[in-house]
């Protein structure tokens, strides 16, 4: 679920996508969130800023009968249809760098909680390092403290799910 902010918008600015949360309990929240970064941005920036939301963005697509992609709702929201696009593309990929849960549940004698982490550095790797294994660039997707790692390539397809550290070489 999508809730719609409704404001008048002014066409000589530029704007900004400022989607929802689809939970109901937080869309107060999101709302006085919105204003407040909306707010700001007008006040430190020298560039007109407005908000836009996804209906309109896809109106503007669809009337350009383009294809749905980042790039070009990019270029909706920009109003920037008549724009020749570069030629690049850069990919972004949110990767995690910590466990969620950080201790195991049940704690051992004493009372104390034990931690369900590796340590950050395993003989001196450490999450999404780039290294080599089999000739093939990989990304350590996963460590253990023994010295087996999981490793993935950029993709996201899995390599090898416990490859031991004397087979990895670092390569940044």
């Amino acid at each position: 679920m999508f809730m719609v902010l409704k404001k008048n918008l002014m066409p000589d600015k530029t704007e900004i996508l400022l989607e929802k949360w689809d939970r109901p309990e937080a869309i107060e929240q999101q709302e006085t969130l919105i204003i407040a970064v909306a707010q700001r941005l007008r006040n430190e920036l020298v560039i007109p800023v407005g908000q836009t939301f996804g209906y309109i963005t896809k109106l503007k697509r669809e009337q350009a009968k383009l294809e749905k992609t980042h790039m070009v709702d990019a270029r909706c929201i920009a109003d920037g249809m008549k724009a020749i696009p570069c030629d690049t593309e850069y990919h972004t990929r949110a990767l995690r760098h910590h466990n969620r849960q950080l201790h195991k549940v049940n704690p051992i004698k004493g009372g104390k909680r034990k931690l369900n982490q590796a340590p950050r550095k395993v003989f001196g790797f450490m999450l999404w390092d780039k290294v080599l294994y089999n000739n093939q660039e990989c990304f350590i997707s996963g460590r253990r403290s023994s010295g087996s790692f999981a490793v993935k390539t950029l993709e996201g397809k899995s390599v090898h799910n416990g490859v031991s550290c004397k087979k990895l070489k670092l390569l940044e």
